[in-house]
């Protein structure tokens, strides 16, 4: 099973009121809106625990988008792309500038393995409270 890279962009934390589907979920089926507990704590991940919004929770997807490309355009490539395009789509979600937001940004992306194997060009931007679990949605929180 190919996994995917986990990295943490910088800013500070908490949110709103979001609902979501509940149970075990593959980080390729994750959709806009899913809040989620686990896979950070390591450098690839496959699965996580999908949880309601209003339930304990340590992260929130708030964007999707794919890299260009059929060739692996590096790690660096994909890291940079990464974090400027979950920066850029931040403000859309939250409500706030990346850079004045309460919240921690965090994203998925594919490694050369998924990159090559499962053709993964998903990128999954990820909003993270700066310690614990928060019980509510980043989504419109302008916090």
């Amino acid at each position: 099973m190919a996994l995917r890279t986990v990295a943490v962009l910088c800013a500070v934390v908490i949110g709103a009121t979001g609902l979501s589907g509940c149970g075990q979920g593959n980080v390729f089926s994750l959709s806009v809106g899913d809040c989620f507990n686990g896979g950070f704590d390591g450098a690839e991940i496959a699965d996580v625990e999908i949880v309601a919004c209003n339930s304990p929770h340590g992260s929130e997807v708030y964007s999707l988008f794919d890299v260009p490309g059929s060739e692996w355009p590096g790690m660096n490539a994909v890291v940079r792309m990464a974090e400027e395009g979950c920066v850029g789509r931040f403000k859309g979600y939250v409500g706030l500038d990346y850079e004045y937001s309460e919240w921690y940004g965090a994203y998925l992306h594919p490694t050369e393995d998924s990159w090559k194997r499962l053709r993964d060009r998903e990128i999954t931007c990820v909003v993270q409270p700066e310690f614990g679990q928060v019980s509510w949605s980043a989504r419109g929180s302008s916090r």
